[in-house]
């Protein structure tokens, strides 16, 4: 294989190069146009925020209590812990599930709560 050959080669293979890059530089100035293109409304106003927000805080005092308890408990008399309380499980699996539970009750009651309250602010603000 003479020099010219090797040259041409190493052209073309650069050139498959270059074109492939330019390729994948064109899609995402595509891709990045298109978004830009698609930015979302306007959101409305959220007028419940306020009265979302309390309840959170409610809540979060709430939770707060019973995990300080659990914590209480561990840090003061661990032992206490060790003792069995239902079906053989010990009183810090036991609580720990329920804090879980807890927990997830309490996100379930937060959504019903707050989805009523911006139902409620979302009549008052139509009939207005």
């Amino acid at each position: 294989m003479n020099n010219l050959q090797i040259i041409l080669r190493k052209s073309v293979y650069n050139l498959q190069a270059f074109h492939l890059y330019d390729l994948k530089s064109i899609y995402l100035i595509n891709s990045i146009n298109d978004m830009r293109q698609n930015t979302p409304p306007e959101t409305e106003v959220d007028h419940a925020s306020e009265k979302k927000a309390k309840l959170g805080i409610k809540f979060f005092f709430l939770y707060l209590f019973f995990y300080a308890g659990f914590v209480t408990i561990g840090v003061v008399n661990y032992e206490l812990l060790a003792t069995e309380v239902l079906w053989g499980i010990n009183l810090a699996l036991f609580y720990g599930i329920g804090l879980i539970v807890f927990a997830v009750l309490l996100g379930i009651l937060y959504n019903f709560l707050c989805s009523r309250y911006e139902d409620e602010m979302n009549n008052k603000e139509e009939e207005l």
